[in-house]
């Protein structure tokens, strides 16, 4: 599918499925917006496209830092045609060990900025009448993984 013009932003775009995303999306032609708290530096530089290419630094468990990554894409790029929330964290912590400042981390990172990012893009997506958003899961979820704060919080959803 050609996405010549449509702008993509990528959570987790440094490595891994976030950076795969980022591969398949500028090689389609769109303009991409790697975020990441590591520096993505590297990451937009490896990709190929006719698109913008822009790696932002961001701790998305930060709303401050979600409303920054949403301004400089809407004054960049005027719009977010798709959003890519794959950013997560994954402590591997069971349940006697789980402290609830690793809970809200967990949800911090992997659930919230999916509502601040949605909430942000989505009314230009339907002023546009095009627009989509991805909410990568986890398929470590189906597994016996005992890990409390990681599985609900990546459990991947159907339609």
């Amino acid at each position: 599918m050609a996405l010549d013009g449509k702008t993509a932003v990528v959570t987790g775009a440094a490595r891994g499925i976030g950076h795969a995303y980022c591969r398949r999306l500028a090689a389609d032609g769109a303009h991409v917006v790697a975020v990441d708290i590591d520096d993505p530096v590297d990451a937009v530089n490896e990709l190929k496209g006719s698109g913008d290419k822009l790696g932002l630094v961001c701790d998305i468990s930060d709303p401050a830092h979600v409303d920054a990554v949403t301004r400089t894409v809407l004054d960049r790029y005027g719009r977010c045609d798709i959003l890519v929330n794959s950013a997560g964290i994954f402590p591997l912590t069971d349940l006697e060990h789980l402290s609830i400042e690793v809970w809200r981390k967990v949800q911090a990172v992997n659930v919230e900025p999916i509502l601040l990012l949605a909430r942000a893009f989505a009314p230009g997506m339907r002023a546009a009448g095009w627009g989509r958003i991805v909410n990568t899961g986890s398929g470590i979820t189906l597994t016996r993984n005992r890990d409390l704060a990681y599985r609900p919080a990546r459990a991947p959803c159907t339609r």
